[in-house]
């Protein structure tokens, strides 16, 4: 069990009953910033991994939002390009993701508005 499947499955106040997601595959493709004491983003990915969790979506273009308090995991908007092996940063309200396998673009997420840029 990794530490997805862990925070997901076994939340601390258990008063209310949630259908638990499963996590899959490796996360060495995906990338995880933090932007707040209980705030994670999980973006990208490669193709040929396991989506991360149940449902079908894009991985190389997927952003994911993880609310390590709640255990609420939100998907949010696609970037524009699908990228796996980028840099990726935080400033506490935007994203910057860098590069990748296939790409030098660069792109910004506003956490707030759920755009990219």
């Amino acid at each position: 069990m990794n530490v997805f499947e862990k925070v997901v499955k076994n939340p601390k106040n258990k008063k209310k009953k949630k259908k638990a997601q499963t996590f899959y595959g490796e996360l060495s493709e995906s990338k995880i910033v933090q932007l707040s004491e209980f705030i994670v983003y999980i973006v990208g990915g490669h193709a040929n991994y396991p989506a991360l969790v149940d449902g079908d979506y894009d991985v190389p273009k997927a952003c994911l939002k993880l609310n390590l308090k709640t255990r609420e995991l939100t998907r949010k908007k696609y970037m524009n390009t699908g990228r796996d092996e980028f840099g990726i940063c935080s400033d506490g309200t935007f994203i910057y993701v860098v590069g990748g396998s296939k790409t030098s673009t660069c792109e910004k997420y506003n956490t707030w508005t759920d755009k990219w840029h």
